[in-house]
């Protein structure tokens, strides 16, 4: 398997991740966690947003395991196309939401990279110490690598996930879980390039009802809490459930991850539109975009048919993505503008 080479069969990962992402955000993130009211009023809807919330719910973390799969090569032009894109896309939609003569200093704070984005600030970090973790993971023993993640995942499990004392790694939405992930994804890198993992037997259908039965342990958690505890006791326990370093959640990931990277497949089409899955996130999670993209989502959830409600949402989010695909062409068009005039100039080389 050569490095530097688009593979078709992770970019089709990636693509279905950022789906999965949007599917997630119009789901809890527009219509709240859901409690013992809205199951009574909307069952079929509220039961229709829990299967799909816990069946995308893994996608934040497969990013983060094909970084570390493939192993993030932190080079000056790399870095630059990441803060291209995001400034771009960022001061385009700031430019379309708000009149020149009412910008102010949020305004200004609005073209900043990872400005009230958990994610896109972590990994910009994770990006600019990719250096010394691929020195780590580049001269320690895969059995070392297996045996310090364990440790670390038990720690982070019990203090953070469980407990809710370890604040860092609660819930996930910190650079040490990003690490961990990166990490992990270099450990699944090593067992796919040595052949070990292809040595067994009917292993995608093992993967599967691995995923499903996954699935059917969150959602059966999840109405359970709803229709037994309190609205308290049943929110927190729904939140533990879809915390990115739940260890469900981390195994999802994984195992959804280890079945892309056995398909051999190759479609330019595929890695074409891969290309913008960043700029998917980056518009649809600006900070102005956001409430918008709640609300619509929310009166999606209110006014919708029971059983038409799941159509909608994949609908509405395969819209949301290709109306990004398009508005990404103009950041693609851009920076392949910038890349030439460099080059006549012999910039950046």
């Amino acid at each position: 398997m050569k490095r530097g080479i688009r593979q078709s069969n992770i970019e089709l990962l990636r693509i279905i991740s950022m789906f999965f992402v949007l599917i997630v955000h119009a789901c809890f993130q527009s219509t709240g966690v859901p409690n013992n009211i809205d199951f009574h009023n909307n069952e079929i809807k509220t039961v229709f947003e829990i299967i799909f919330e816990f069946i995308a719910i893994p996608a934040v973390n497969v990013f983060i395991l094909i970084s570390g799969y493939f192993g993030i090569k932190c080079k000056f032009k790399s870095v630059l196309n990441i803060i291209y894109i995001i400034f771009f896309l960022r001061l385009v939609l700031t430019m379309c939401f708000i009149n020149p003569k009412e910008a102010n200093m949020e305004t200004i704070l609005l073209l900043i990279p990872g400005y009230k984005d958990w994610f896109t600030s972590t990994y910009m970090l994770l990006l600019i110490i990719s250096p010394v973790l691929n020195t780590y993971v580049y001269n320690v023993s895969n059995s070392n690598k297996v045996r310090y993640l364990i440790y670390y995942l038990c720690v982070g499990w019990i203090t953070g996930w469980g407990l809710s004392v370890w604040t860092e790694y609660q819930d996930g939405y910190g650079i040490l879980h990003f690490i961990m992930l990166y990490i992990l994804g270099t450990i699944i890198r090593y067992y796919v390039d040595s052949k070990k993992i292809n040595n067994y037997n009917n292993l995608n259908l093992l993967i599967s009802i691995g995923l499903v039965l996954c699935i059917v342990i969150n959602v059966s958690l999840c109405i359970a809490s709803i229709v037994i505890s309190n609205g308290t006791m049943s929110e927190t326990i729904i939140r533990r459930l879809m915390a990115y370093n739940s260890p469900i959640v981390i195994l999802m990931a994984c195992l959804i991850l280890i079945m892309f990277v056995r398909i051999s497949l190759k479609s330019k089409a595929i890695n074409y539109i891969a290309k913008s899955s960043f700029s998917v996130y980056i518009i649809h999670q600006f900070p102005l975009i956001v409430p918008i993209y709640n609300n619509c989502f929310n009166d999606l959830y209110i006014e919708s048919v029971d059983y038409l409600y799941p159509i909608y949402i994949i609908a509405y989010c395969i819209a949301i993505y290709i109306f990004c695909i398009i508005i990404d062409q103009f950041r693609v068009y851009s920076y392949k503008l910038i890349q030439n005039i460099c080059m006549r100039r012999h910039l950046f080389q």
